[in-house]
């Protein structure tokens, strides 16, 4: 069963006896007693499972948001060995429909993970050279360590 609806029935429960709880006639030392049993048992178990259920949800939106993250650096980097190891802001802008501060927000990232380099132009446009990315096409010509 969800835990939202588990500690939704539970606090349901637990205000339902609460109203029972003012209608008995008890004795104060029962009174005590079956407050702390019919009442705040159940209606703290909700609040945790409820509690539990939210953190459960900004796991899961935060996974989301890591894992969209890690498809799009994936993305660039399949991109960026299609156009040969280099890329600037507005083709990835383009390919992936970012904004220009996205995009480059995206590449500056990779490039302080170490997966790309800044290279400018004479007229000064940033290219973000893939040397990783590039240096794929020559893996077929590796040799063993014993060999090289």
């Amino acid at each position: 069963m969800n835990k939202a609806v588990s500690g939704s029935a539970l606090l349901g429960l637990s205000a339902f006896m609460l109203l029972g709880f003012f209608n008995a006639d008890l004795a104060p030392g029962v009174a005590f007693a079956t407050f702390l049993i019919a009442v705040v048992l159940p209606g703290g178990a909700g609040g945790y499972l409820l509690y539990l259920h939210q953190q459960d949800k900004q796991r899961v939106h935060q996974s989301r948001g890591v894992l969209a993250q890690r498809t799009l650096a994936a993305e660039t980097l399949a991109f960026a060995r299609a156009q040969g190891g280099r890329l600037t802001v507005l083709e990835v802008a383009t390919r992936f429909a970012l904004s220009t501060s996205e995009a480059e927000q995206l590449l500056d990232q990779m490039a302080l993970e170490g997966h790309a380099d800044y290279q400018v132009t004479d007229e000064g446009l940033i290219v973000y050279t893939f040397a990783g990315v590039q240096q794929l096409d020559s893996k077929h010509q590796s040799k063993r360590l014993e060999d090289a």
